[in-house]
C-alpha cells in the first residue's frame, strides 16, 4: 500500500474512532503477538477498539489476540478477542497502541457488548 493511501486510510480511521463513545477504563490485558506474549494495561475502549499501554512495539497492521481481565466483584472474567493493530506511538520507552477488534471467541461478543454498555453509563 502506497504510504499516501495509508495515511488516507489510517485518517478515515482515525476520524472513525474519534466519533465512538469510548470507555476510560484501566484493566490488565494480554496481548498475543507472533513473537509472544505481552502484558498491557488498557486505557479506554468503545465497541470496536481498544487503546492499550505496554512495554513493547507491535507493528501496526498486526493480527494480536487480545486475553481481557474484566473485574467481576473479587474475580476476574477473561474475554478473548482478535484484533489488528492500528497505530503504535513511543514515548519515552512506553508503547501507546490502539487495535480495532476483528473477532470474538464464543459468546465473548455478547458479554463484551454489554460490560462496555455498562462501563458508558458509569
Amino acid at each position: 500500500m502506497t504510504s499516501a493511501l495509508a495515511e488516507k486510510k489510517n485518517g478515515a480511521y482515525s476520524a472513525m474512532q474519534k466519533r465512538l463513545r469510548r470507555a476510560p477504563v484501566e484493566i490488565r490485558v494480554e496481548i498475543e503477538t507472533k513473537n509472544g506474549s505481552i502484558m498491557a494495561q488498557a486505557r479506554d475502549f468503545n465497541p470496536r477498539g481498544i487503546s492499550m499501554v505496554c512495554g513493547t512495539r507491535i507493528e501496526t497492521g498486526d493480527n494480536i489476540k487480545l486475553l481481557l481481565y474484566i473485574p467481576s466483584g473479587k474475580e476476574f472474567e477473561l474475554m478473548r478477542i482478535g484484533a489488528e493493530v492500528v497505530w503504535c506511538k513511543e514515548q519515552q520507552g512506553i508503547f501507546t497502541l490502539g487495535a480495532s477488534f476483528r473477532g470474538f471467541a464464543p459468546g465473548d461478543e455478547r458479554r463484551y457488548r454489554a460490560w462496555i454498555l455498562d462501563q458508558l453509563k458509569r
